[in-house]
């Protein structure tokens, strides 16, 4: 399952008020495959409400099920934009023990794609 970050943290908050947490967190740990898409892109903080959601969802799957997470923020990051160091810790810890991290440089690929895109607009229209 692929979903945004903010999507699911924002989910999960809906949940609580209707009495649907445990059920949301129920369903994200037993998928085989959770993929969170951009944490923390551009300056978008994660509430502090959803902090504890985001680390329920994070220690649910810990040692249960495959996670996925796209950011283009570096761990030393995640300080500031979660704003809780013990908390930040402890989702770390969780996600790197037995992770492979990929770290992709160079340009966004929907840059890469926009580019092309004009490029070869620009060969068709001289």
């Amino acid at each position: 399952m692929l979903v945004h970050a903010n999507i699911l943290i924002d989910g999960l908050y809906r949940h609580k008020a209707d009495g649907r947490y445990q059920a949301a967190l129920r369903k994200y740990k037993r998928l085989d495959l959770l993929i969170i898409d951009e944490l923390g892109l551009g300056f978008k903080r994660i509430p502090r409400n959803g902090l504890d959601d985001f680390y329920d969802v994070i220690r649910g799957r810990y040692e249960k099920g495959s996670i996925i997470i796209t950011t283009n923020r570096t761990f030393e990051d995640w300080g500031g934009l979660l704003e809780n160091q013990v908390m930040v810790s402890a989702i770390i810890n969780c996600l790197i023990h037995h992770a492979e991290i990929i770290k992709i440089n160079g340009n966004s690929y929907r840059i890469n794609k926009r580019t092309e895109f004009i490029e070869n607009d620009n060969k068709t229209s001289n």
